[in-house]
């Protein structure tokens, strides 16, 4: 198998330029009158697949682009993210929210049952964090994220 490397770092290059470009433009029209909780959510995940994607291309200049999978994973991942968000705005959000919420508490309690300490004002701000009610977190809704979150 002969590989490119040349070419796939230009077409990397090429794409990690256009998504710093994008991350320096974004926000300028928003209106403040509006729900903008799916555009900063969708904006801290464009930024996180900068980073993913930059660690990538190291990797694979490195020689280590198998090590690199959960990268691309995590770019994938952020990437349905921000078309749900997307599609979905608030709903999207809300639902991201409980799945955090969720995957928090779980997390502290393995920690407590192991008998760990941490600093736990994270976690408490997570868990007191009131999500609004919202009709897309319906019981087969919230089914589909318990899975989405066993996935992750």
């Amino acid at each position: 198998m002969n590989e490119d490397f040349a070419e796939d770092n230009r077409l990397a290059y090429a794409g990690l330029t256009a998504l710093a470009e994008l991350m320096e433009n974004v926000g300028s029209t928003l209106d403040p009158d509006e729900d903008n909780r799916p555009y900063f959510v969708a904006w801290g995940l464009l930024a996180a697949m900068h980073r993913q994607a930059s660690a990538v291309v190291l990797l694979h200049r490195k020689g280590f682009g198998h090590e690199a999978a959960p990268n691309r994973r995590a770019l994938i991942e952020h990437m349905a993210q921000i078309r749900w968000l997307a599609e979905d705005g608030a709903d999207a959000v809300d639902t991201m929210n409980l799945a955090l919420k969720r995957s928090q508490k779980k997390l502290r309690d393995a920690a407590d049952l192991a008998g760990m300490s941490y600093d736990p004002t994270i976690p408490d701000l997570v868990q007191a964090a009131e999500i609004p009610s919202n009709p897309a977190n319906t019981p087969a809704v919230d089914r589909d994220l318990h899975v989405w979150a066993a996935c992750r």
